[in-house]
């Protein structure tokens, strides 16, 4: 990661795979992109910068508050069904499903 990538999106199933989609827009609050109280459907999901597939995060879920890392291209994310704050570290390549509330 270059770090120039401002924006970063959840994107997946629950949103037609569109890239950019400003509803899933995480916010950075420090060193991390945030995004509060989303509603996973148990589908497959990944994050994107921008409003294009050239930069995407993928990986394998182990367990709610627990850190998954995440590659460029990686695999579809497969997070069960519920709501979480969500939490991605791009330079170390982290992200943390945690419950409502929670902070890694």
């Amino acid at each position: 990661d270059s770090g120039t990538n401002d924006y970063w999106h959840l994107v997946g199933n629950f949103n037609g795979w569109v890239a950019g989609d400003e509803s899933y827009l995480m916010t950075k609050e420090g060193n991390w992109y945030v995004y509060k109280g989303f509603v996973a459907d148990g589908q497959g999901l990944k994050f994107n910068a921008g409003d294009s597939w050239n930069v995407n995060r993928g990986g394998t879920f182990a367990a709610v508050n627990t850190a998954i890392s995440v590659t460029q291209g990686g695999p579809d994310i497969y997070v069960p069904a519920g709501k979480y704050d969500v939490y991605m570290n791009t330079s170390a390549s982290k992200v943390y499903f945690m419950e409502v509330g929670n902070t890694p």
